[in-house]
């Protein structure tokens, strides 16, 4: 045996790199081949079998390999385990790839060991900047293993822990002075006036009802945001309004990220905006697909659960990522069926189980936005009313179409942010004026399988007043899942605290709101595995957003440039200013410590990581 060629793993030249690429598909590998080539990679050699690639690594060492998943000879993953058994390929990057993103793969393949996940036939576009990517992410799992064995510290971890505590209570003050004003005493007495006198004049009801309309709307919290994006808060940290507050050191990154995401700006040179490609609106798949079209349902399945998977589903730490849809799928019936709205509203089982599976159809293959994360909140919403007993201050006639949102909050998603779709004048957009434009369609997608369609109609029988109280829930909570009305969000959420009345129908409607968006935010309380895999996905999927934007001349958003990766402050950022504000709030209701301790220990995970990449 020749003696191993060793080279360099520094991020250096790509020229200069080592690459292997495995598959036994002739075509696909002269087309990731030429691919490697465009992109810069000279260096690059090809094995046709996974035994191939195995004595090739015996002969020589290589900085990157790109394996197939599916071979016939020995499966990618069987490969890539044996690559790891041997301590001189620790270092070598290995990218999986297959044609298609099952992400109980995708996961499986991260977990033994896979540094990325791409999807074939590869392109010379989805390898742009993949060096720098996978680099910087073993960087960054080298950094997690010196940190979890710190962590094993007591007296470090005790440290950190106080240190996280007192920043939580800072953010703790400055969510209740963001939120505890004087309109909450106004607000109480108006609706205590509206509710006890039944001889006020019509015109005097309206006008105080659109006062309290008024009041609850996320414009009057907008100077808030304001003061914290504004240079004199960052700069005058003697300012007497800034007590009790804090102030803020922000980058410009962020800045711009809280004004148009949560301030809800657009450009502010009009001159910028352009017409989407050619004019059209982005094609959703409700355009594709004919809701009456009976053929949809016939090879409807859902697969049997093992009582092992239902005893994990009723657990906070269940793994998204390690099921296929067909499972996922499955397990939302249940837990309709284990919430017993089913039961509770006599809704026929093979309806349902239509408009679930009309719901997943609806979903896009997008990073971020797809059925998975349907799933995931609705899972969430699940947690929040077992677990942490949110059903017992609830009616059924409230759970009902607060679970039916989670399956239903992103109906038809089109991988784009409102920012995006208002910018380039989207037919959503001139549709619903620039106000809410995804969820206000969503919620449209939503009812159109609940009421227009006789397959899925699972409310078509229901009474009229019945209809009308779960349409309104629905819209107040998935309207509330818009970023943009954070602010209004947390001061309903806020009115409730020590003072929740179940039989106040206004109480019960605003607990809704603020489960529905926990559940939709959660992703940072679950532990750090899966958190990270979520932070990975929805950049991916901001980064297909900011190439569009570049293909069309826009500005590329905050957070959305491949060429300038920040996923660490991207997270950071979500967490200090929309999910620790709202699970602190629905904590003083009901019991989420569980996620308030992931959060917190995920947040300090992704500062040092930031400290140390």
């Amino acid at each position: 045996m020749s003696k191993r060629t060793r080279v360099s793993f520094d991020l250096g030249s790509i020229e200069n790199l080592k690459v292997l690429i495995v598959d036994d598909d002739k075509t696909a590998l002269k087309i990731a081949e030429r691919s490697f080539n465009k992109n810069g990679y000279f260096n690059v050699e090809t094995a046709s079998s996974g035994q191939e690639c195995l004595d090739k690594v015996k002969e020589e060492q290589y900085n990157l390999i790109v394996l197939d998943v599916y071979m016939e000879d020995m499966n990618g993953l069987d490969v890539l385990q044996n690559l790891r058994k041997d301590n001189n390929n620790m270092k070598t990057a290995i990218i999986m790839a297959s044609s298609t993103e099952d992400m109980p793969i995708v996961f499986d393949s991260l977990k033994k060991g896979a540094d990325e996940f791409i999807i074939k036939p590869i392109t010379s576009n989805s390898l742009k900047n993949i060096w720098a990517n996978v680099w910087k992410r073993k960087r960054e799992q080298a950094i997690l293993t010196k940190l979890d064995k710190k962590q094993q510290k007591v007296e470090n971890t005790a440290k950190e822990l106080f240190s996280l505590e007192q920043k939580l209570d800072k953010l703790k003050i400055e969510v209740d002075n963001a939120v505890e004003t004087p309109l909450k005493a106004i607000t109480d007495t108006i609706t205590e006036l509206l509710n006890k006198e039944n001889n006020l004049d019509p015109k005097v009801k309206e006008t105080l009802s659109k006062i309290i309309s008024t009041l609850h709307s996320s414009d009057l919290y907008r100077p808030v945001i304001s003061e914290i994006l504004s240079d004199n808060n960052n700069n005058n940290n003697n300012n007497n309004n800034n007590e009790g507050r804090g102030s803020y050191t922000l980058d410009e990154q962020t800045k711009k990220w809280l004004s148009r995401e949560i301030g809800y700006e657009t450009s502010s040179n009009p001159e910028k905006r352009r017409l989407s490609i050619s004019g059209n609106t982005i094609l959703t798949k409700s355009q594709q697909l004919d809701p009456s079209d009976e053929s949809l349902f016939e090879n409807i399945e859902f697969v049997e659960l093992s009582e092992d998977i239902k005893e994990k589903i009723r657990t906070w730490d269940f793994n998204v990522w390690k099921h296929d849809l067909d499972t996922l799928q499955s397990l939302i019936l249940f837990m309709y069926e284990d919430l017993k709205i089913i039961q509770d509203f006599d809704l026929s089982v093979e309806q349902v189980k239509k408009f679930i599976y009309k719901c997943r159809t609806l979903y896009h293959q997008n990073p971020y936005h797809n059925f998975r994360h349907a799933f995931d909140v609705t899972h969430s919403i699940y947690i929040f009313l077992t677990k942490s007993g949110a059903a017992n201050l609830l009616y059924p006639s409230d759970i009902l179409p607060l679970i039916l949102c989670g399956i239903g909050h992103d109906l038809d998603h089109p991988g784009k942010t409102n920012t995006y779709l208002i910018e380039t004048y989207d037919n959503l957009a001139l549709t619903y004026n620039d106000t809410s434009v995804l969820e206000n369609y969503h919620c449209s997608k939503a009812f159109e399988l609940l009421l227009s369609n006789p397959q899925t109609g699972l409310l078509r029988n229901f009474e009229k007043p019945q209809q009308k109280n779960i349409r309104s829930i629905m819209i107040d909570c998935i309207l509330a899942t818009d970023l943009s009305r954070t602010a209004e969000s947390l001061s309903k959420i806020k009115s409730i605290v020590d003072q929740y009345d179940k039989e106040n129908r206004d109480h019960r409607r605003y607990l809704c709101i603020g489960i529905m968006k926990s559940a939709d935010l959660s992703n940072p309380a679950r532990n750090f595995n899966i958190s990270r895999m979520w932070g990975n996905v929805i950049q991916n999927e901001f980064f297909n957003q900011g190439d569009c934007e570049q293909k069309i001349g826009l500005e590329i958003s905050p957070f959305m440039d491949r060429n300038d990766p920040n996923l660490e402050q991207m997270q950071m950022n979500f967490i200090d200013f929309l999910v620790i504000p709202i699970f602190t709030i629905i904590n003083k209701i009901i019991p989420v410590e569980f996620c308030l301790e992931n959060i917190i220990n995920n947040r300090s995970m992704w500062e040092k990581l930031k400290n140390n990449t």
